[in-house]
């Protein structure tokens, strides 16, 4: 429970990015839904502009992290970045989890009306919390195809590995004072 508390404020920040990169997906997205690869490509924007933008953040705590194990004598957690990318990423998890759930009692084991509804609430909310991936996953699977296909499911289930690898790459690099974007340096303070 205390590593939650001490970790609470990057936790929530990197849901608070989630969700302001959703609403400038949905902008985006709906500038650009009847164009095809024209949404595509906006999607890919919005998709790489958040993967930096999660990298950069976790990559500034890992160094912050650095900095304090050198200084307290304490080893810097390698993980930390993917720990605290899948407790920002629970949302995600519960979405895909609930979206299952109607599915295969919607679907798959009977044909539940509470449980089809269940699958399209989830898979509505699912597609505003992830809406910077829209586009790519609509040129994937074809919108003609049932908004209840498992299709979808396996979609939003592998989305959130993206913001995974992102969070993990950027912690890790910061706490070893490495960096992929070695152009962009920080202000040396005097």
């Amino acid at each position: 429970m205390t590593w939650l508390k001490n970790n609470s404020y990057a936790i929530t920040r990197l849901v608070l990015y989630q969700f302001g990169i959703a609403v400038l997906g949905i902008i985006l997205i709906t500038a650009t839904s009847s164009r095809g690869k024209l949404a595509c490509m906006v999607s890919a924007y919005a998709v790489i502009f958040y993967l930096i933008l999660l990298y950069m953040v976790t990559w500034e705590d890992g160094a912050k992290d650095r900095i304090r194990a050198d200084s307290h004598g304490a080893r810097v957690d390698n993980l930390m970045g993917l720990k605290l990318s899948l407790c920002a990423n629970v949302p995600n998890f519960l979405l895909v989890l609930l979206m299952l759930v109607g599915y295969l009692f919607g679907s798959v084991f009977c044909e539940a009306a509470w449980a089809q509804t269940l699958f399209v609430i989830a898979h509505t909310i699912g597609v505003l919390w992830e809406a910077m991936y829209t586009g790519i996953v609509n040129t994937l699977i074809d919108p003609a195809v049932s908004s209840q296909s498992p299709l979808y499911l396996i979609a939003y289930a592998v989305l959130p590995v993206f913001s995974l690898g992102a969070c993990t790459l950027g912690y890790f690099l910061g706490a070893h004072d490495k960096r992929i974007f070695f152009f962009i340096k920080g202000k040396k303070k005097s």
